[in-house]
């Protein structure tokens, strides 16, 4: 079952020194090398994955067959989309390994398209097959690509250098690379040689996005979908990485930004040299961990939305972390019996600033453990400035833990639920 919650005007403002006596805290973040329950992400689309790039799955045509704009049908998944290309069957032989290629000239100069399924932020790579027609005045065919949004670039080949003919076209590979800025990219090939005789296409494939490995500051091998950029602004779909952006320097998150679906972080700000890094009107969604910062990172958070975590929505942990926390929208999952969230947490020495935020829809259905809004655990409450913070629906608002009062939980048991005691 599904919970929602809508903030309303006139919400109810909690004091910074409401606290809550409760039996057990929900399950704690530790260092970055924690043992992560499973769960599951979505990335729901409308786009198919990219296919037929050999353009072998269609229609026979024979020696080869002219197709006009607009033609969508004849090489499933292509679209013709100006002038006409000539679809090659036995005229000249294709690619090696494949069947078909195309006369990126029909008639006159033409072009191809194909939308397909992508990962917002995530890098691509295209490769391709590229001769030129060898009937007809020789010289420089041009062709054309781009890809959604990025960069079109040129590509060329000289048929009176090369002086190929039907029986070898002598096709060279070239690639084209492109940052794709949502979930669907529009791949375009054209023709910029304006006869009959036009550059020659063929075997296109696209790789999918890989992750880059990091070894955190406490030695933990984590996959990262972006590493240190100095800025990042736009969406990034890290589907597949364990982390969507990873900071161990400094940098910035800002302008609408969205970072959804890492398996763990969605933001993991890691390490002393991790310095200042500010995140601010951004939405991060779908992800264990919303944002992370430890072991000595410092930056601010403002006016950001966390929704869909699986633990925590913004947490900051370890000696010499300092972050401020201002102005966020910290939305969990509503009651459930799964795992105990915390929407904000300060923890092991950790010190900041939580003011002006929404922490909302933290509550855990199951027995023992309790989930928090505002989490301070194990940390001088001096250095960590509360106010103005507007709870909702959460099971406890603000907790407050000492190590002194809970030694069972520092020598890995949690067994003796009595002796824990919390203290404002």
């Amino acid at each position: 079952m599904s919970y929602k919650y809508s903030i309303q005007k006139g919400v109810q403002k909690f004091k910074t020194k409401t606290l809550i006596i409760i039996s057990i805290i929900g399950l704690l973040s530790g260092g970055v090398g924690l043992s992560f329950l499973t769960f599951g992400l979505t990335n729901a689309t409308t786009f198919p994955d990219f296919q037929n790039g050999d353009f072998s799955s269609a229609i026979n045509p024979g020696p080869y067959k002219t197709l006009t704009s607009g033609d969508s049908t004849s090489i499933p998944y292509w679209t013709v989309t100006s002038g006409s290309v000539d679809y090659i069957g036995t005229y000249w032989k294709a690619p090696t390994g494949t069947t078909r290629s195309l006369d990126m000239s029909g008639n006159d100069a033409g072009s191809i398209s194909q939308t397909f399924s992508t990962l917002p932020g995530r890098s691509y790579e295209v490769t391709f097959d590229l001769s030129g027609n060898p009937d007809g005045t020789r010289g420089t065919k041009t062709l054309e690509v781009v890809a959604g949004n990025s960069s079109a670039k040129d590509y060329y080949f000289n048929t009176e250098t090369k002086n190929n003919t039907e029986g070898n076209m002598m096709w060279e590979t070239n690639t084209y690379d492109f940052t794709a800025a949502s979930d669907s990219t529009t791949l375009t090939f054209t023709s910029l040689t304006y006869t009959a005789y036009g550059p020659a296409l063929g075997n296109v494939k696209l790789s999918q996005p890989e992750c880059t490995q990091v070894t955190t500051s406490d030695s933990t091998e984590l996959s990262a979908a972006l590493v240190n950029p100095s800025e990042f602004q736009g969406n990034l779909d890290a589907s597949g990485c364990d982390v969507g952006i990873y900071f161990s320097t400094p940098g910035t998150v800002k302008g609408n930004s969205s970072i959804v679906n890492a398996s763990k972080y969605g933001i993991l700000v890691d390490g002393h040299s991790a310095k200042n890094v500010d995140i601010s009107d951004s939405t991060i969604d779908n992800s264990y961990f919303g944002i992370y910062f430890t072991s000595g990172a410092t930056g601010n958070v403002s006016n950001t939305t966390v929704s869909n975590y699986f633990k925590n929505g913004l947490s900051a942990t370890q000696a010499n972390t300092t972050v401020s926390f201002n102005n966020d929208a910290i939305i969990g999952g509503g009651p459930q019996q799964n795992v105990a969230q915390n929407g904000i947490e300060f923890a092991w020495g950790a010190s900041g600033s939580a003011r002006d935020n929404i922490i909302n829809g933290n509550y855990y259905s199951g027995s023992y453990w309790s989930a928090t809004g505002l989490l301070l655990f194990d940390v001088n409450a001096n250095q960590v400035k509360t106010s103005q913070n507007k709870f909702l629906n959460n099971q406890r608002n603000l907790v407050i833990v000492t190590r002194q009062s809970c030694p069972s939980m520092y020598g890995g048991t949690y067994k003796n639920w009595d002796l824990c005691t919390y203290q404002p």
